[in-house]
Protein backbone atom coordinates (compact mmCIF):
# COMPACT_ATOMS: atom_id res chain seq x y z
CA UNK A 1 0.00 0.00 0.00
CA UNK A 2 1.33 3.43 -0.84
CA UNK A 3 0.23 6.99 -1.47
CA UNK A 4 2.07 10.22 -2.20
CA UNK A 5 0.43 13.57 -2.75
CA UNK A 6 0.00 17.15 -1.64
CA UNK A 7 -2.72 19.72 -0.96
CA UNK A 8 -2.80 23.45 -1.45
CA UNK A 9 -4.32 24.64 1.81
CA UNK A 10 -5.28 23.50 5.28
CA UNK A 11 -7.43 20.45 4.70
CA UNK A 12 -8.76 17.26 6.18
CA UNK A 13 -7.24 14.12 4.82
CA UNK A 14 -8.74 10.75 5.66
CA UNK A 15 -7.08 7.42 5.16
CA UNK A 16 -9.72 4.71 5.20
CA UNK A 17 -8.80 1.13 4.43
CA UNK A 18 -11.44 -1.59 4.30
CA UNK A 19 -11.12 -5.28 3.48
CA UNK A 20 -14.30 -7.31 3.01
CA UNK A 21 -15.21 -10.97 3.00
CA UNK A 22 -17.64 -10.65 0.11
CA UNK A 23 -19.71 -13.74 0.89
CA UNK A 24 -20.47 -12.51 4.38
CA UNK A 25 -20.29 -8.79 3.53
CA UNK A 26 -18.37 -8.29 6.71
CA UNK A 27 -15.59 -5.80 7.35
CA UNK A 28 -12.52 -7.57 8.70
CA UNK A 29 -10.14 -4.63 8.46
CA UNK A 30 -10.92 -0.99 9.01
CA UNK A 31 -8.35 1.70 9.52
CA UNK A 32 -9.15 5.39 9.65
CA UNK A 33 -6.53 8.04 10.04
CA UNK A 34 -7.38 11.73 10.04
CA UNK A 35 -4.65 14.15 9.09
CA UNK A 36 -4.58 17.92 9.06
CA UNK A 37 -2.25 19.04 6.33
CA UNK A 38 -1.57 22.37 4.71
CA UNK A 39 0.54 22.84 1.61
CA UNK A 40 2.82 19.94 2.47
CA UNK A 41 3.57 16.60 0.87
CA UNK A 42 2.23 13.47 2.49
CA UNK A 43 3.29 9.89 2.00
CA UNK A 44 1.48 6.89 3.45
CA UNK A 45 2.98 3.42 3.26
CA UNK A 46 3.06 0.17 5.16
CA UNK A 47 0.77 -2.72 5.94
CA UNK A 48 -3.01 -2.54 6.35
CA UNK A 49 -2.83 -2.88 10.10
CA UNK A 50 0.10 -0.50 10.52
CA UNK A 51 0.15 2.39 8.04
CA UNK A 52 3.05 4.83 8.31
CA UNK A 53 2.33 8.49 7.73
CA UNK A 54 5.31 10.53 6.65
CA UNK A 55 4.71 14.27 6.41
CA UNK A 56 6.51 17.48 7.09
CA UNK A 57 3.20 19.03 8.13
CA UNK A 58 3.62 21.58 10.89
CA UNK A 59 -0.17 21.62 11.18
CA UNK A 60 -0.28 17.92 11.91
CA UNK A 61 2.52 18.03 14.46
CA UNK A 62 1.00 21.01 16.30
CA UNK A 63 -2.41 19.33 16.44
CA UNK A 64 -0.86 16.12 17.70
CA UNK A 65 0.74 18.17 20.46
CA UNK A 66 -2.64 19.73 21.24
CA UNK A 67 -4.23 16.31 21.45
CA UNK A 68 -1.48 14.89 23.66
CA UNK A 69 -1.63 17.90 25.99
CA UNK A 70 -5.43 17.63 26.25
CA UNK A 71 -5.71 13.83 26.13
CA UNK A 72 -6.65 13.67 29.82
CA UNK A 73 -9.74 15.76 28.93
CA UNK A 74 -10.58 14.63 25.40
CA UNK A 75 -10.60 10.86 25.99
CA UNK A 76 -12.89 10.91 29.07
CA UNK A 77 -15.09 13.43 27.24
CA UNK A 78 -15.41 11.09 24.27
CA UNK A 79 -16.33 8.20 26.57
CA UNK A 80 -18.97 10.11 28.53
CA UNK A 81 -20.53 11.38 25.27
CA UNK A 82 -21.03 7.77 24.21
CA UNK A 83 -22.71 6.92 27.52
CA UNK A 84 -25.01 9.94 27.31
CA UNK A 85 -25.92 9.10 23.73
CA UNK A 86 -26.88 5.54 24.65
CA UNK A 87 -29.21 6.80 27.39
CA UNK A 88 -30.48 9.52 25.07
CA UNK A 89 -31.51 7.03 22.38
CA UNK A 90 -33.82 5.22 24.81
CA UNK A 91 -35.07 8.41 26.46
CA UNK A 92 -33.55 7.61 29.86
CA UNK A 93 -33.28 11.26 30.87
CA UNK A 94 -34.35 10.64 34.46
CA UNK A 95 -31.97 7.75 35.09
CA UNK A 96 -29.23 8.13 37.67
CA UNK A 97 -26.53 7.22 35.13
CA UNK A 98 -27.71 9.93 32.70
CA UNK A 99 -27.76 12.63 35.38
CA UNK A 100 -24.38 11.61 36.81
CA UNK A 101 -22.77 11.49 33.36
CA UNK A 102 -24.30 14.86 32.49
CA UNK A 103 -22.50 16.44 35.46
CA UNK A 104 -19.22 14.86 34.36
CA UNK A 105 -19.82 15.97 30.76
CA UNK A 106 -20.40 19.61 31.71
CA UNK A 107 -17.24 19.67 33.82
CA UNK A 108 -15.16 18.18 31.00
CA UNK A 109 -16.66 20.60 28.46
CA UNK A 110 -15.57 23.49 30.68
CA UNK A 111 -12.06 22.03 30.90
CA UNK A 112 -11.99 21.53 27.13
CA UNK A 113 -12.92 25.18 26.51
CA UNK A 114 -10.11 26.34 28.80
CA UNK A 115 -7.61 24.05 27.06
CA UNK A 116 -8.66 25.31 23.61
CA UNK A 117 -8.44 28.95 24.66
CA UNK A 118 -5.00 28.46 26.19
CA UNK A 119 -3.70 26.56 23.15
CA UNK A 120 -4.91 29.12 20.61
CA UNK A 121 -3.41 31.96 22.67
CA UNK A 122 -0.01 30.26 22.52
CA UNK A 123 -0.16 29.48 18.77
CA UNK A 124 -1.78 32.63 17.40
CA UNK A 125 0.43 32.73 14.28
CA UNK A 126 -0.32 29.14 13.35
CA UNK A 127 -2.95 27.91 10.91
CA UNK A 128 -3.69 25.31 13.55
CA UNK A 129 -4.99 28.05 15.82
CA UNK A 130 -7.31 29.25 13.05
CA UNK A 131 -8.64 25.72 12.56
CA UNK A 132 -9.22 25.09 16.27
CA UNK A 133 -10.99 28.43 16.67
CA UNK A 134 -13.21 27.51 13.71
CA UNK A 135 -13.95 24.11 15.23
CA UNK A 136 -14.78 25.44 18.72
CA UNK A 137 -16.07 28.98 18.21
CA UNK A 138 -19.74 28.13 18.74
CA UNK A 139 -18.91 26.57 22.10
CA UNK A 140 -17.08 29.65 23.41
CA UNK A 141 -18.49 32.97 24.56
CA UNK A 142 -18.71 35.80 22.04
CA UNK A 143 -16.14 37.85 23.99
CA UNK A 144 -13.70 34.94 24.06
CA UNK A 145 -14.06 34.31 20.31
CA UNK A 146 -13.55 38.01 19.57
CA UNK A 147 -10.48 38.19 21.81
CA UNK A 148 -8.89 35.08 20.28
CA UNK A 149 -9.71 36.16 16.74
CA UNK A 150 -8.13 39.56 17.32
CA UNK A 151 -4.88 37.91 18.41
CA UNK A 152 -4.50 35.89 15.19
CA UNK A 153 -1.90 37.12 12.73
CA UNK A 154 -3.24 39.04 9.72
CA UNK A 155 -2.10 36.33 7.29
CA UNK A 156 -3.78 33.65 9.37
CA UNK A 157 -7.02 35.66 9.29
CA UNK A 158 -7.16 35.11 5.53
CA UNK A 159 -7.55 31.38 6.10
CA UNK A 160 -10.77 29.97 4.61
CA UNK A 161 -11.91 28.70 8.01
CA UNK A 162 -12.20 32.25 9.33
CA UNK A 163 -15.19 33.10 7.12
CA UNK A 164 -17.49 31.29 9.55
CA UNK A 165 -15.96 33.11 12.51
CA UNK A 166 -16.40 36.50 10.85
CA UNK A 167 -20.07 35.72 10.18
CA UNK A 168 -20.47 34.67 13.80
CA UNK A 169 -18.94 37.90 15.08
CA UNK A 170 -20.61 40.33 12.67
CA UNK A 171 -24.13 38.89 12.31
CA UNK A 172 -26.68 40.08 14.85
CA UNK A 173 -28.90 37.32 16.19
CA UNK A 174 -32.60 38.09 15.77
CA UNK A 175 -34.52 38.62 18.99
CA UNK A 176 -38.20 38.50 19.89
CA UNK A 177 -39.89 41.56 18.36
CA UNK A 178 -37.37 41.91 15.52
CA UNK A 179 -38.47 41.80 11.91
CA UNK A 180 -37.69 38.51 10.25
CA UNK A 181 -34.84 38.25 7.76
CA UNK A 182 -35.42 36.63 4.41
CA UNK A 183 -33.02 33.99 3.10
CA UNK A 184 -32.44 31.83 0.05
CA UNK A 185 -32.76 28.05 0.00
CA UNK A 186 -33.76 25.30 -2.43
CA UNK A 187 -36.99 23.33 -2.45
CA UNK A 188 -37.62 19.64 -3.12
CA UNK A 189 -37.57 20.32 -6.87
CA UNK A 190 -34.09 21.77 -6.56
CA UNK A 191 -35.31 25.28 -7.40
CA UNK A 192 -33.78 28.26 -5.61
CA UNK A 193 -36.41 30.12 -3.62
CA UNK A 194 -36.72 32.88 -1.05
CA UNK A 195 -38.43 32.14 2.24
CA UNK A 196 -40.75 35.09 1.53
CA UNK A 197 -41.91 33.33 -1.64
CA UNK A 198 -43.13 30.29 0.28
CA UNK A 199 -46.11 32.13 1.72
CA UNK A 200 -47.06 35.58 0.48
CA UNK A 201 -50.31 35.73 2.42
CA UNK A 202 -50.31 38.51 4.99
CA UNK A 203 -52.72 36.86 7.41
CA UNK A 204 -50.81 33.71 8.34
CA UNK A 205 -48.29 32.95 11.03
CA UNK A 206 -45.19 30.99 10.00
CA UNK A 207 -43.51 28.27 12.02
CA UNK A 208 -39.92 27.88 10.89
CA UNK A 209 -38.33 24.58 11.95
CA UNK A 210 -34.54 24.28 11.69
CA UNK A 211 -33.41 20.66 11.36
CA UNK A 212 -30.61 18.38 10.20
CA UNK A 213 -30.53 14.85 8.85
CA UNK A 214 -29.64 12.31 11.50
CA UNK A 215 -30.84 14.57 14.33
CA UNK A 216 -32.82 12.27 16.65
CA UNK A 217 -34.88 15.04 18.35
CA UNK A 218 -35.69 16.46 14.89
CA UNK A 219 -37.07 13.10 13.83
CA UNK A 220 -39.03 12.74 17.05
CA UNK A 221 -40.68 16.11 16.41
CA UNK A 222 -42.12 15.11 13.01
CA UNK A 223 -45.26 13.32 14.33
CA UNK A 224 -46.17 16.36 16.42
CA UNK A 225 -45.49 18.66 13.46
CA UNK A 226 -47.90 16.54 11.41
CA UNK A 227 -50.57 17.05 14.04
CA UNK A 228 -49.84 20.78 14.11
CA UNK A 229 -50.10 21.02 10.34
CA UNK A 230 -53.38 19.11 10.29
CA UNK A 231 -54.86 21.37 12.97
CA UNK A 232 -53.55 24.78 11.90
CA UNK A 233 -52.70 24.62 8.18
CA UNK A 234 -55.29 27.24 7.28
CA UNK A 235 -53.75 29.84 9.57
CA UNK A 236 -50.15 28.67 9.88
CA UNK A 237 -47.49 28.20 7.23
CA UNK A 238 -45.16 25.41 8.34
CA UNK A 239 -41.63 25.34 6.88
CA UNK A 240 -38.92 22.81 7.72
CA UNK A 241 -35.45 24.05 6.86
CA UNK A 242 -32.76 21.36 6.60
CA UNK A 243 -29.17 22.47 6.96
CA UNK A 244 -26.26 20.74 5.21
CA UNK A 245 -28.26 18.71 2.69
CA UNK A 246 -28.46 18.25 -1.09
CA UNK A 247 -31.59 18.81 -3.17
CA UNK A 248 -31.80 15.08 -3.92
CA UNK A 249 -31.52 14.19 -0.24
CA UNK A 250 -34.14 16.79 0.66
CA UNK A 251 -36.61 15.41 -1.87
CA UNK A 252 -36.04 11.86 -0.67
CA UNK A 253 -36.51 12.89 2.96
CA UNK A 254 -39.74 14.75 2.24
CA UNK A 255 -41.11 11.68 0.45
CA UNK A 256 -40.03 9.30 3.20
CA UNK A 257 -41.48 11.54 5.91
CA UNK A 258 -44.76 11.79 3.94
CA UNK A 259 -45.12 15.47 4.75
CA UNK A 260 -47.57 17.96 3.28
CA UNK A 261 -45.85 21.17 4.27
CA UNK A 262 -42.81 22.91 2.77
CA UNK A 263 -39.34 21.38 3.02
CA UNK A 264 -36.41 23.69 2.22
CA UNK A 265 -32.70 22.95 2.30
CA UNK A 266 -29.27 24.44 1.92
CA UNK A 267 -25.69 23.30 1.80
CA UNK A 268 -23.48 23.85 4.81
CA UNK A 269 -21.36 26.72 3.52
CA UNK A 270 -24.29 28.92 2.45
CA UNK A 271 -26.21 28.26 5.64
CA UNK A 272 -23.93 29.93 8.18
CA UNK A 273 -25.42 33.42 8.09
CA UNK A 274 -29.00 32.15 8.25
CA UNK A 275 -28.12 29.79 11.08
CA UNK A 276 -26.51 32.65 12.98
CA UNK A 277 -29.40 35.05 12.31
CA UNK A 278 -31.91 32.65 13.81
CA UNK A 279 -29.49 31.25 16.43
CA UNK A 280 -30.01 27.77 15.02
CA UNK A 281 -26.63 26.13 15.56
CA UNK A 282 -28.40 23.62 17.80
CA UNK A 283 -31.41 21.83 16.32
CA UNK A 284 -34.29 21.36 16.33
CA UNK A 285 -34.99 25.07 16.61
CA UNK A 286 -38.57 26.37 16.35
CA UNK A 287 -39.23 30.00 15.43
CA UNK A 288 -42.75 31.44 15.26
CA UNK A 289 -43.22 34.48 13.03
CA UNK A 290 -46.32 36.71 13.15
CA UNK A 291 -48.37 37.74 10.10
CA UNK A 292 -46.57 41.09 10.44
CA UNK A 293 -43.34 39.14 9.96
CA UNK A 294 -41.96 39.70 13.44
CA UNK A 295 -40.42 37.04 15.66
CA UNK A 296 -42.83 36.30 18.49
CA UNK A 297 -41.50 32.99 19.82
CA UNK A 298 -38.21 31.11 19.72
CA UNK A 299 -37.62 27.69 21.30
CA UNK A 300 -34.10 26.36 21.71
CA UNK A 301 -34.16 23.51 24.17
CA UNK A 302 -34.20 20.51 21.88
CA UNK A 303 -37.50 18.70 21.49
CA UNK A 304 -39.97 18.13 24.31
CA UNK A 305 -43.14 16.34 23.26
CA UNK A 306 -46.22 18.54 23.49
CA UNK A 307 -44.38 21.74 24.44
CA UNK A 308 -44.57 23.20 20.93
CA UNK A 309 -48.29 22.45 20.59
CA UNK A 310 -48.94 24.04 23.97
CA UNK A 311 -47.08 27.19 22.94
CA UNK A 312 -48.90 27.46 19.61
CA UNK A 313 -52.23 27.24 21.39
CA UNK A 314 -51.32 30.49 23.16
CA UNK A 315 -51.03 32.28 19.82
CA UNK A 316 -53.45 30.41 17.57
CA UNK A 317 -56.00 29.06 20.03
CA UNK A 318 -56.95 25.49 20.81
Amino acid sequence: MGFTGSVTDLSFFYLDVNEFIMEEKRVIQHISKKLYIGNEEVMIKGELDNPKVITNSETQSVLEKWYNDAKHILEPLRDVKKKLYEDYKIGAFESRSYKDNLVIYRDLISQEKNAVTDFISKHKNSETAAYLLYYFYERLTMDTVQELYDTLGETIKQNKYNEAIEIYLTTKVLEIGDNWKDFTAFNTDGDTILLSEVEQSTNKHMLLVFSRRGCIPCEKAIPELKDIYKKYHEELRLVSYYQDITAEELKSKAENDEIEWTYLGTNKSSDRRTSRLYDAAAVPKFVLISPERKLIYSWKKGYEKGALTEKLEEYLGS
